[in-house]
């Protein structure tokens, strides 16, 4: 492959992770709804302590570094944690 073709490979995989990203995102605002109805706190620690660690397993699978995984998640559950909170305050 060329090195303009690689990076449309590139382009078109970090299209694909927004989506993904898009779609988790709908997902969470179900989450927020049933946690709504059960009347539960929008964090869960128990629930992202297993989400880490599942993460990382998953990376150490994938060859991917652990570290930057976890980082990575950080950043996702962060935000997802700030949008719930968003909208339960609504």
């Amino acid at each position: 492959m060329s090195l303009n073709q690689l990076r449309t490979e590139i382009d078109r995989l970090d299209h694909n992770l927004i989506k993904i990203l898009s779609k988790r995102k709908k997902v969470v605002s179900k989450i927020l709804k049933e946690k709504s109805g059960l009347r539960l706190p929008v964090k869960d620690k128990v629930r992202e302590k297993k989400m880490f660690e599942q993460r990382k397993k998953w990376s150490k699978e994938d060859g991917v570094d652990a570290k930057f995984i976890e980082r990575l998640f950080q950043v996702i559950i962060k935000q997802s944690v700030k949008e719930q909170k968003e909208v339960k305050e609504k």
